[in-house]
């Protein structure tokens, strides 16, 4: 991630002033386009009860920057990058901060697409999650902590290892700090809550920031 990411965004960034003159348009990756003769692929992963990955890619949307930009937009807000447990298709269930989703394309197809749009004068952020990973339990994978990295301890998240021990973070019913630390979504799909208090969570998360 330091070698694509802060390489090209490194030279050319924008201020917070410069960002509020920006029309934005935001998309998920897999959902966007697909590149040349790829072909679709929603159906082919039935365990994925909320939707699996359907084949959009950087190069993708590298093939679509007219499309985006004929639109009248002039900064893209792309969805999460990094690794992602089973059916992740969105990017926000993330399981290793160091690697890129081999769905969406390769390190190298990240770092063209960036270069495509600065060619253009079209500004790209790449979102980001810092309070939770991808689910421990999915369907039939049964991921536990290990696979993740680098918070591949219990130790690193609130709560315990098992999912139906947690209290669930949409539940209306709750004060203010189980609101905090509870787990996003519900049964098999809750999302483990990082622990930032944790000193090794909080290095690790302000080195990922600082690197990317």
């Amino acid at each position: 991630m330091r070698l694509i990411i802060a390489g090209v965004l490194g030279v050319w960034s924008l201020n917070a002033a410069q960002w509020k003159r920006r029309t934005i348009y935001q998309l998920l990756t897999d959902r966007f386009a697909l590149a040349g003769e790829d072909r679709e692929t929603c159906g082919d992963q039935q365990e994925c009860t909320f939707g699996g990955f359907c084949g959009g890619t950087f190069r993708g949307i590298e093939d679509h920057l007219d499309y985006i930009q004929g639109m009248g937009f002039d900064a893209i807000w792309l969805s999460p990058v990094v690794q992602n447990t089973p059916c992740g298709y969105h990017g926000y269930w993330m399981q290793n901060l160091s690697a890129i989703e081999h769905h969406f394309g390769t390190a190298q197809d990240l770092e063209r697409l960036s270069k495509a749009t600065h060619d253009r004068g079209i500004a790209l952020m790449i979102d980001a999650i810092f309070n939770h990973m991808g689910p421990t339990f999915h369907y039939e994978h049964n991921l536990t902590y290990d696979m993740f990295f680098p918070f591949n301890d219990p130790a690193y998240f609130h709560g315990m290892p098992q999912y139906w021990e947690h209290l669930d973070g949409q539940d209306g019913d709750m004060d203010q700090h189980q609101r905090e630390v509870g787990w996003l979504g519900s049964g098999e799909s809750q999302l483990p809550d990082l622990a930032q208090e944790n000193p090794f969570v909080e290095s690790k998360l302000f080195e990922w920031i600082h690197d990317t």
